[in-house]
């Protein structure tokens, strides 16, 4: 599900961003005990190489007390299409830990292939 956040000013941070996205249970979360709160949350970005394919992509987290302007700012960070986008995970829950895992496999796979060419 994505939800999508007209006004971010640069300068707030992305702590703040969530409580306001998060003060509400999203619909599809438990209501009474919600997995989404901005406090048990992660939140993460996908960096893709300059001309990189999707099999490239890397996971890469980010401090909640981070202002928008400074992950901007990162060389990793990517703008697809003009529009900024972060992914948000439950600290802890299986499809966290399953999504993490795939994006550690492909990069393991990504830089085994590196390495076997090298040689």
């Amino acid at each position: 599900e994505s939800d999508f956040v007209q006004q971010f000013d640069e300068a707030t941070s992305l702590y703040d961003m969530l409580a306001t996205v998060l003060a509400q249970p999203p619909p599809w979360d438990n209501q009474q005990r919600p997995a989404y709160t901005v406090d048990s949350v992660d939140t993460y970005f996908l960096a893709r190489p300059l001309g990189g394919m999707e099999k490239d992509e890397r996971l890469v987290k980010v401090k909640s007390t981070m202002r928008l302007a400074t992950i901007l700012e990162n060389p990793k960070y990517n703008i697809l299409d003009g529009i900024p986008s972060f992914l948000v995970l439950p600290k802890s829950s299986p499809f966290t830990d399953q999504f993490i895992e795939h994006y550690r496999q492909q990069r393991l796979a990504n830089d085994s292939a590196i390495t076997k060419s090298d040689k």
